[in-house]
């Protein structure tokens, strides 16, 4: 997966949490930059992943969120 299609698939996840309330928008931002800085050192964590260990959600809630994200992708309406 390029760079490019990770950040996408990244952005719409964290836009999901914050939809749904799992998270704020100043919570999304922390992990973008945080993200933003491991790149910047050549390392690639997924904002789910980054989210999870700030303790900001589970690992179900990812689960369910990306189970959301590929509903999106195939044209369902998520919500």
């Amino acid at each position: 997966m390029s760079d490019d299609a990770r950040k996408s698939q990244d952005l719409r996840i964290g836009q999901l949490a914050v939809r749904q309330g799992l998270i704020a928008p100043v919570d999304l931002h922390a992990a973008l930059q945080e993200q933003r800085e491991l790149g910047e050192r050549g390392e690639y964590k997924p904002i789910g992943s980054l989210l999870i260990a700030s303790g900001k959600f589970t690992q179900a809630q990812l689960d369910e969120l990306l189970k959301q994200q590929t509903g999106l992708w195939q044209g369902q309406r998520v919500l």
